[in-house]
């Protein structure tokens, strides 16, 4: 029943399946059993739209449109739009940022490039990205890197995007 349908944190559907799940518990007489709402700050997109990575040239136009996979968005932040310049962090660390900062690049505002790796997560890269100013985060896989990175699994060729502005 678990895997036989999409749902998602704070959805209707995860509500109705953690019910079935305390229900069946209660059924087989399990003590303690309860259920706990819980507020996480997890962000989709809607089902009905689809997200693109637009790049824009030096006169604000539309230069190429890159379709994205609505399964490799990354729900690490405020949901909404973010325009800026492009600025690589390697892989989104602390240190990375301060490299940036110490060698006068600016990410205030800026559409952040991490890779994937680096020893943080997706939230950790989003949150320090947020924490030092940039307007958005553009997670990819660097295929030289996944061989060497315990999170490879399931990865594909697709870009994931978080957005927090």
């Amino acid at each position: 029943r678990v895997s036989r349908s999409s749902h998602p944190p704070g959805s209707s559907e995860g509500t109705s399946l953690a019910s079935e799940v305390l229900q069946r518990f209660r059924e087989m007489h399990m003590d303690h059993t309860w259920s706990e709402s819980l507020h996480a700050t997890l962000q989709f997109p809607h089902r009905s739209l689809r997200s693109s990575l637009w790049l824009l040239d030096s006169g604000g136009l539309v230069s190429e449109q890159v379709p994205l996979n609505p399964s490799d968005y990354c729900p690490y932040g405020a949901a909404g739009t973010a325009q800026g310049g492009v600025v690589y962090a390697n892989y989104g660390r602390q240190q990375d940022f301060h490299w940036l900062q110490s060698s006068g690049v600016s990410v205030g505002g800026a559409v952040v490039v991490i890779c994937i790796g680096g020893g943080i997560s997706f939230a950790e890269k989003v949150w320090l990205a947020e924490k030092n100013g940039a307007g958005g985060v553009l997670i990819y896989p660097d295929l030289a890197d996944l061989p060497q990175d315990p999170r490879r699994l399931g990865l594909n060729s697709h870009t994931a995007v978080s957005e927090h502005v």
